[in-house]
């Protein structure tokens, strides 16, 4: 079996690869945001109280973050990663490294 070699893009091709993941991203993020939106606030419902106002204060300020992001991924910004994961890290919480640790549990 012959060993394949790695496809050499140019930098328009990349861009153009990029932005049609990026696209793809939002396309399907679409069709996943009303689940994982309700999985959150079912989760502050249940694990801390959250009451219905509570809820829909927070679910307009996590609107509007996921505004951001979604405008984020139709810049097309490189493989910087979201804005928020370093700002957590500023206060100490990575979370990429909690992801890794709930991988090996």
């Amino acid at each position: 079996m012959k060993a394949r070699l790695p496809i050499q893009l140019s930098s328009s091709q990349r861009k153009a690869m990029n932005q049609e993941i990026n696209r793809q991203i939002l396309e399907h993020d679409e069709k996943f945001s009303k689940d994982f939106d309700s999985m959150v606030l079912w989760t502050l419902h249940v694990c801390f109280g959250f009451g219905k106002k509570r809820l829909k204060r927070f679910w307009d300020r996590f609107l509007s973050e996921h505004k951001h992001l979604r405008e984020y991924y139709e810049l097309d910004p490189g493989d910087d990663g979201w804005l928020y994961r370093y700002k957590l890290k500023d206060i100490g919480v990575d979370v990429e490294s909690w992801y890794e640790e709930s991988e090996h549990k």
